[in-house]
């Protein structure tokens, strides 16, 4: 409830900016469908998102044809994202781990930014993060939880199923998640592949290369309707921008980008498996999204809470180390004239201003108090309206 209220707190702050343009797509099609039963603007039909622009309906027909009230409505998905993403580290990795993944996505200017979009990318997002956690559960339930091992793999097919008709991007991640359940069981296969003779090693060899070859041949051939439309993008759109993620991300976060390797290879030593989960399906995703046509921040959006959630594993695992550092130091300095409760209140003053400094000096943390504060003022001397003038055209020139 507590990282719920704050999330909601956050997203309503600066709540009456303009309209943004692709908003109207889900309005006009869910007021339409309220009034003829068809998703239509002017002569045509929006179908995209089809499900979001529903719920988008029962909304206006409840509260009558209301921006705000929508825009509530996407608040709610949007902090009930933050919410999920506490839940699912809490399960996965541990309770620090799951309120540092939650508050870092709560204040996150694009968590922020598409919470307060009336657009399907914060929905998008909670159902594949909850398809994945159900997965990860269902994977490694033991072997006499058939029951639960079911009832998550039967709620994972649902969720990527809505996913799916939400974004298509969603197959994007459903590859990250099969890397990831093939390096999770990496030791096995080459444990498997070592016991065969050497005969058969060349069968399994020359079947790898084979089923490749066709695979390679099939993108050229049936597959290339599909190769296509991965590689396809508007002309507002990057395209050919392999490095746009880079560039967006290591402006936007500054030395948290920077170390999220170093921060990888920390939380597998602290906790293997939910890193190794993580920390793939974010690689793998956002590599596929950076060679793909279409590039923008959004589309991308759903690795994020794989990217905070490696960060919260590193981050909890410095802070545990780091606090039994400084209480032995301090204990040490301070002898026997000072209590313990005072040698811990200590520590954890001293963690919280050197953790509070460092994220507050990244341009993520200065753009979401900008934000929140809306302070329309330049960035880093870039001049730009606050983060949504980014997509924002009035809607008397659209």
């Amino acid at each position: 409830a507590a990282i719920f209220a704050i999330a909601v707190l956050v997203r309503l702050a600066n709540f009456d900016h303009d309209p943004i343009t692709d908003e109207l797509y889900h309005i006009l099609a869910a007021l339409s469908w309220n009034e003829t039963g068809r998703l239509a603007i002017a002569d045509g039909e929006y179908s995209r998102g089809a499900l979001f622009t529903w719920m988008l309906a029962a909304v206006a027909r409840v509260f009558g044809n209301d921006l705000q009230a929508m825009r509530v409505f996407c608040v709610l998905i949007g902090s009930g994202l933050v919410t999920a993403v506490f839940l699912g580290m809490r399960w996965i990795a541990g309770r620090s781990e799951g309120w540092i993944a939650g508050l870092m996505l709560a204040f996150m200017p694009g968590a922020i930014f598409l919470s307060q979009y009336i657009r399907f990318y914060s929905l998008h997002t909670l159902f594949f993060w909850l398809a994945a956690i159900c997965i990860y559960g269902a994977y490694f339930s033991s072997a006499d939880q058939t029951r639960k091992r079911l009832v998550l793999s039967g709620s994972a097919a649902l969720l990527l199923v809505v996913s799916f008709h939400l974004q298509i991007t969603t197959a994007i991640g459903i590859v990250g998640v099969l890397v990831w359940l093939i390096l999770e069981n990496s030791g096995r296969l080459v444990s498997f592949f070592l016991r065969l003779s050497k005969q058969k090693q060349w069968i399994v060899i020359g079947t790898a290369a084979l089923a490749v070859s066709i695979f390679v041949l099939l993108l050229f051939g049936p597959l290339k309707p599909i190769v296509n439309m991965y590689r396809w993008s508007p002309a507002w759109s990057a395209n050919d921008q392999p490095l746009y993620y880079y560039f967006l991300y290591r402006t936007q976060y500054g030395w948290l980008f920077a170390l999220w390797p170093l921060a990888f290879v920390v939380s597998l030593c602290a906790k293997r498996a939910p890193a190794l989960f993580l920390g793939t399906v974010f690689v793998v995703g956002s590599l596929l999204q950076s060679f793909g046509g279409v590039q923008a921040e959004r589309f991308n959006f759903y690795t994020m809470p794989f990217f905070v959630g490696v960060l919260a594993i590193a981050g909890a695992q410095l802070i545990v180390n780091m606090r039994r550092a400084l209480r032995e130091r301090l204990a040490v300095y301070s002898r026997s004239s000072v209590t313990a409760p005072r040698v811990n209140a200590a520590t954890t003053a001293i963690l919280v201003a050197a953790f509070g400094f460092a994220i507050f000096s990244t341009p993520a943390a200065e753009l979401s108090a900008k934000m929140i504060l809306d302070q329309r003022i330049s960035l880093r001397g870039v001049d730009r309206n606050l983060y949504w003038s980014r997509y924002s055209t009035s809607w008397t020139e659209a």
